[in-house]
């Protein structure tokens, strides 16, 4: 969450720090900030596929992320070409699918029985 924060705040500096070209630059803050807000998910995602893999569940998070690719690059296609949207409809599609691989491996980890299954009525804030 920090870098999220970190990288939309400082978007345009990093860009400029990198030499991004002044006619490009305004579309690419657009993009990386719009990006940055699919962190959470993309956190989520690789907590998920970590734990799975952990138990011995390779494929099911690869398939997850290989259908949120296709739906990435659909909605890249859709969102451009139909629409004739701009740079922030195709960030948009990339955090739209960051999203949904987050929501299936989430989805898995509810649905375990297994010991390292999410459980709600788990989930609790502890004070040290």
């Amino acid at each position: 969450m920090l870098i999220m924060v970190f990288g939309i705040i400082f978007a345009h500096t990093i860009l400029s720090a990198m030499h991004t070209k002044d006619e490009l630059i305004l579309d690419a803050v657009l993009y990386l900030r719009i990006y940055l807000l699919g962190m959470p998910a993309l956190s989520l995602y690789n907590f998920g596929s970590a734990v799975l893999s952990t138990a011995g569940d390779t494929r099911r998070p690869l398939y997850y992320l290989l259908f949120s690719g296709i739906v990435n690059v659909l909605l890249n296609l859709y969102f451009v070409i139909v629409c004739r949207w701009d740079v922030a409809s195709v960030a948009s599609a990339s955090v739209i699918s960051q999203y949904l691989s987050a929501a299936l491996i989430l989805a898995i980890l509810f649905r375990n029985q297994e010991a390292f299954a999410l459980r709600i009525e788990s989930l609790k804030l502890y004070e040290p």
